[in-house]
């Protein structure tokens, strides 16, 4: 990308298609093409897409709401029979909109990707999760900046069943988490159990958003997460870690150091709560917090100031949680 390039998606559902199996809220479906799609997805295999270097000065900018709105107006209409005929479903979701809107693309999506570099570019308005990267391995994203305010779940960067990534010195103006890390969700999170392991964010910074997060779609496991000098003041939800009791799965072992965030919470969350539950609980443990600054104040998408707890831990059930340590408290 050159200096002050602009690479611009549209805003028209028919230059997304055709469709192509993706995943999205922790579920393989087919979902309108992103508007850069790296590999093809297969979770009972390896990289197929290899070496892939996107740089610059530039930007990459998408539709935006304008298509995820048409999106998700054409998928609700091809749905209509199967959403009325399931109300508990429809129900168990955050609201009434959230399964239509599965069936969108991502800005950048990258799947079965090994060796990936994004770097010194500006990112922003994808239609839903801004740079989503699945089955993936060996990524670093570095220098770049992510914008999605105004974007219903418009996450920054979703590392989901992937190994190895490392994100450096980005900031983030996002419609919901800055980083949101997954691995699949219940039943089929559990069954294709593709861990996501080895993510480390370093020197990043929020000015607007819901934070760092981890799931709340975990079945497949998370482990191994260092978060090391980051700016979470201005954010909502600063440090996350939750899940439902469905999941199964794990999360384990997350060190967090030198960042400064509203508050820390590890918590059971009720949305998105869709799927057959896994035969066994969730497992959440081994998390270590220090040299945190916890202002308890948030920031939420309105802008608005408030205050908050400034450590959450409040799992169901809370035998799921365990080994907590707090700038050198330890609660469980």
């Amino acid at each position: 990308m050159e200096e002050d390039g602009v690479l611009q998606g549209t805003a028209e559902p028919a230059d997304y298609e055709p469709r192509i199996l993706s995943r999205f809220e922790g579920k393989e479906r087919m979902c309108y093409q992103s508007l850069l799609n790296i590999g093809t997805l297969d979770h009972t295999s390896g990289p197929n897409v290899h070496n892939v270097y996107i740089h610059g000065k530039g930007k990459i900018m998408g539709g935006g709401f304008e298509l995820a709105k048409k999106c998700a107006a054409i998928e609700k209409e091809n749905l209509k029979d199967y959403l009325a005929s399931h109300p508990e479903e429809v129900a168990s979701c955050e609201n009434e909109n959230t399964i239509p809107f599965r069936c969108r693309g991502r800005l950048v999506n990258l799947s079965n990707a090994e060796n990936v570099v994004i770097k010194d570019l500006t990112l922003g308005q994808g239609p839903s999760w801004n740079i989503h990267m699945i089955y993936s391995r060996n990524i670093l994203l570095s220098d770049c900046r992510i914008e999605s305010e105004g974007i219903w779940n418009g996450d920054g960067i979703d590392p989901d069943s992937s190994e190895n990534i490392w994100i450096e010195n980005c900031s983030f103006h996002t419609g919901d988490d800055a980083v949101a890390i997954k691995a699949g969700k219940n039943p089929e999170g559990n069954v294709i159990n593709r861990p996501t392991r080895n993510v480390v964010v370093d020197h990043c910074v929020s000015d607007y958003g819901h934070g760092i997060c981890i799931g709340s779609e975990m079945s497949g496991g998370v482990e191994n997460v260092m978060i090391n000098d980051c700016d979470m003041e201005v954010s909502e939800c600063g440090i996350e870690i939750k899940a439902t009791k469905k999941r199964g799965g794990f999360v384990r072992n997350v060190y967090v150091r030198h960042t400064t965030a509203p508050c820390v919470q590890i918590h059971s969350v009720g949305y998105n709560d869709d799927g057959e539950g896994a035969k066994t609980l969730p497992v959440l443990e081994h998390f270590s917090f220090e040299d945190m600054t916890l202002t308890g104040k948030t920031c939420n998408l309105d802008h608005e100031w408030k205050t908050c707890d400034p450590i959450n831990l409040r799992f169901d059930p809370s035998s799921c949680l365990h080994d907590v340590t707090v700038n050198g408290k330890k609660y469980l």
